[in-house]
């Protein structure tokens, strides 16, 4: 199954033009084995993007949300090395949350990526995650070119932990409740009449129960 665990943390950002090479040399010599080290980590994944911003989307997977507020993973978070200090300032546009996974559909793996951070209705929560488990998951991985599809629902009391590493960031932004990642076999299935009539705002995607979305595309890293 494409997702491992049953929690992950997305992160989406950009990065001062002056800082790409640094930040790409840094996340996979240091951040990323540093990451991988703290127990309960599985995976960690980087895209970049297709077109528009925030150019970078990270998703690591856990065993479960606890790990994400584990006294490992908080020293880590509260020791940042010379070089992480020297890299996460110049990050813009931050987008980060912890979540929890819900639920999946499809079993390979893709060579892009399109999340979907969704803002309910409110009070229509229930009937996203109905929906989803039910009918829209698995509706997205019969769109030619999609290879499996995931619904995560944000963990608030995790995501907004105030470490050394976020201070060093600045602003950073929570996403929306809910993220949808459909992992893709071809890059282009977005662009299927299929996936935008169900992503449109009267398609089962949204229809009734999500308020707004952000949708974006990616490309898998090499690193």
């Amino acid at each position: 199954m494409p997702i491992l665990g049953q929690a992950a943390l997305g992160i989406w950002m950009d990065v001062v033009p002056e800082a790409e090479d640094e930040l790409n040399t840094w996340y996979p010599q240091q951040h990323l084995p540093e990451r991988l080290a703290v127990p309960g980590f599985l995976r960690g994944r980087r895209y970049v993007s297709a077109g528009g911003a925030p150019k970078y989307f990270i998703l690591y997977e856990t065993e479960g949300p606890e790990v994400l507020r584990s006294a490992a993973y908080l020293e880590r978070l509260n020791n940042p090395t010379d070089w992480t200090r020297r890299v996460l300032p110049t990050m813009r546009n931050v987008v980060r949350n912890v979540y929890r996974f819900l639920c999946g559909a499809g079993r390979e793996d893709g060579q892009a990526a399109v999340t979907l951070r969704l803002e309910p209705v409110p009070g229509a929560e229930p009937a996203l995650r109905a929906r989803y488990r039910a009918e829209v998951l698995e509706a997205m991985t019969r769109v030619p070119g999609v290879a499996s599809a995931a619904l995560f629902e944000a963990e608030a009391a995790a995501t907004g932990v105030i470490t050394e590493e976020r201070k060093l960031v600045g602003a950073m932004a929570a996403a929306p409740t809910f993220l949808c990642m459909c992992e893709l076999r071809d890059p282009e299935a977005r662009a299927h009449p299929a996936w935008r009539s169900l992503t449109s705002p009267d398609g089962p995607a949204r229809k009734d129960v999500v308020r707004e979305v952000t949708e974006n595309a990616y490309l898998t890293s090499a690193s």
